[in-house]
């Protein structure tokens, strides 16, 4: 089986994908744990946009 058919049978099993927005990697991974730890497998993680990572507060 695929990586791609297991990333697809997480999500249609759970009928939800995290999506992690955060201005780095550290801070992605931190912010991944918990939902890793809660049972949820399917994440996403998109690379950080310029607009994002100036926004104030984040």
């Amino acid at each position: 089986m695929s990586f791609r058919y297991e990333i697809t049978g997480a999500v249609v099993r759970q009928g939800v994908i995290g999506i992690i927005r955060t201005a780095d990697a550290a801070s992605a991974l931190r912010a991944s744990v918990p939902l890793l730890d809660a049972g949820l497998r399917a994440l996403e993680l998109p690379p950080p946009t310029p607009a994002h990572s100036t926004r104030s507060g984040s």
